[in-house]
C-alpha cells in the first residue's frame, strides 16, 4: 500500500525544536505547524495519534522541512505542513499545509487522512 510522509512546519535542530515547544505553549493560535499542534501534546506525540498511526498497514516517515534532501527537486517548494503519500518513487499530496490549517482537531484530522486513504475507521 505504499507509505505516509509527514512533514511538519518546523525546522529539527535542538534549539528549532525548544522553540517550538514554547512558541506552541505560549502563543498557540500564532505556532505555524498545524500538523504539531494537532499530534502532540506538551511533550510527546498524542496516544489516539499513535494507535491510529500503529493502526495504518503502512510506512511512516516523519520529517522536518530542513530534511527534505531524499525528496524529489520539485517538492522542496511545497508549503508545510503536508501529508505526502509514497507509492514506489512517485510522491504525492494527500493533505495539504491549507487543508492541514483548516482543520480543527485531531480526530477531524484522523477522519480525513482515512477518507483519503480509504480506510474504514
Amino acid at each position: 500500500m505504499g507509505g505516509l510522509i509527514f512533514i511538519y512546519n518546523s525546522k529539527s535542530a535542538f534549539f528549532n525544536k525548544l522553540n517550538d515547544f514554547a512558541h506552541k505553549a505560549l502563543s498557540p493560535s500564532t505556532y505555524a505547524c498545524s500538523l504539531c499542534m494537532m499530534t502532540y501534546g506538551d511533550f510527546t506525540v498524542k496516544s489516539e495519534w499513535k494507535s491510529f498511526l500503529e493502526s495504518l498497514p503502512m510506512e511512516k516517515e516523519f520529517l522536518y522541512k530542513d530534511q527534505l534532501e531524499a525528496l524529489p527537486l520539485d517538492l522542496k517548494d511545497l508549503s508545510f505542513p503536508v501529508i505526502l503519500k509514497k507509492e514506489r518513487k512517485d510522491l504525492e499530496i494527500l493533505i495539504s499545509a491549507e487543508e492541514l490549517n483548516e482543520i480543527n482537531n485531531l480526530q477531524e484530522l484522523i477522519t480525513k487522512l482515512s477518507d483519503r486513504l480509504e480506510i474504514k475507521q
